[in-house]
């Protein structure tokens, strides 16, 4: 039974006897679809390009008895710039981890699928710095996947938060605790501008929000991590 065509961008690969690969696919409306590129590892093939990681395009996908094959493929992005640049390419990877890791087969990932697109733009195509893209990101993904952290209030006690606090982002209290209940807590610390950036940025994105220069990028991944039961790929810092 046929797919069709399906926007869908790769979120990993892997080599599969000795001309094919498997691609794991993020598309909006049915989630994650593992395919079979037959042919694919032949520098000539037409699905080469297909089944590169960050690489977003239109698939036709066929469902078999077994696998489901990808039988042609139109490119409409395969973020360039991203391949000259091995620290920028480590964001994007980690960014395709942690979509992998959620992605459900069946299971609609529209918000998700918008999110790791725009991500990946902005990494390829602007200027703003892949610490603060890639914070954003899994800030806005905590919160697609149903664990956005409390920044407001402490999550322990409920005081709210002011301007100058600083704080811990906890993943197991759920977000953000004070200074009286940090004691003995081990969690990453949050400066009190660090604060304020998590909160504008959740409310209006981080292309309209003042960048800042220690954007809370280990205590995000750290908080990310506990909640996908899964370690990211590691940042390359050049």
């Amino acid at each position: 039974m046929p797919y069709g065509t399906k926007k869908a961008l790769v979120l990993r690969r892997s080599n599969y006897r000795e001309n094919d690969r498997i691609i794991s696919l993020l598309t909006p409306d049915i989630g994650k679809v593992d395919a079979l590129a037959r042919g694919a590892r032949k520098l000539k093939s037409p699905l080469l390009a297909a089944t590169e990681p960050a690489v977003l395009g239109e698939f036709v996908l066929y469902k078999g008895k077994g696998h489901t094959i990808v039988t042609a493929f139109s490119l409409e992005d395969n973020f360039f710039p991203l391949r000259k640049d091995i620290e920028r390419f480590s964001h994007a990877a980690l960014m395709l981890s942690a979509c992998d890791a959620v992605a459900r087969e069946n299971e609609e990932a529209r918000h998700l699928f918008i999110l790791a697109v725009r991500s990946l733009s902005r990494l390829s195509y602007s200027n703003m710095s892949a610490d603060l893209i890639s914070s954003a990101f899994l800030l806005h993904f905590s919160t697609i996947e149903g664990f956005k952290p409390r920044l407001n209030h402490c999550s322990l006690c409920e005081k709210p938060f002011e301007p100058k606090d600083s704080a811990l982002l906890d993943p197991l209290s759920g977000g953000l605790i004070c200074k009286t209940c940090s004691i003995g807590k081990k969690a990453p610390y949050i400066s009190p501008e660090q604060a304020m950036w998590l909160r504008q940025v959740l409310v209006d994105g981080v292309d309209e929000v003042k960048p800042i220069l220690d954007p809370p990028i280990t205590a995000l991944i750290n908080y990310v991590q506990v909640f996908i039961d899964k370690k990211l790929p590691s940042i390359i810092r050049l």
